[in-house]
């Protein structure tokens, strides 16, 4: 699969734009063996929960996003990640509109 940001510098912050009352994404890697999605949420958004089946990263990379792994809830703030291991749920939340990247290994 051919990758549109391949052999590439670009900021994670520039790629993605926020929207208006939205949830926005965007696929910088996809594979069998990994992906790598970056969020744009406006203020007072909400991902529904959901079992990740392999170790996942949750990192901010503007703003904080509030991630609850099965009934803990922790804050992520800007430059900051949290693990969530395989086979445990997770959903996200944001008071204020927050970008941040989803890596699956």
């Amino acid at each position: 699969m051919s990758n549109t940001y391949s052999k590439m510098v670009f900021s994670l912050r520039k790629v993605i734009d926020y929207q208006d009352g939205a949830i926005v994404s965007k696929t910088i890697v996809d594979n069998e063996n990994s992906s790598l999605i970056l969020y744009a949420l406006d203020a007072n958004q909400k991902i529904s929960g959901s079992t990740v089946h392999e170790d996942t990263v949750v990192q901010s990379i503007e703003g904080e996003v509030f991630v609850k792994i099965g009934q803990s809830e922790f804050l992520v703030r800007e430059g900051e990640m949290i693990l969530v291991s395989q086979d445990d749920s997770y959903s996200l939340r944001t008071e204020n509109r927050t970008k941040f990247i989803i890596y699956v290994a």
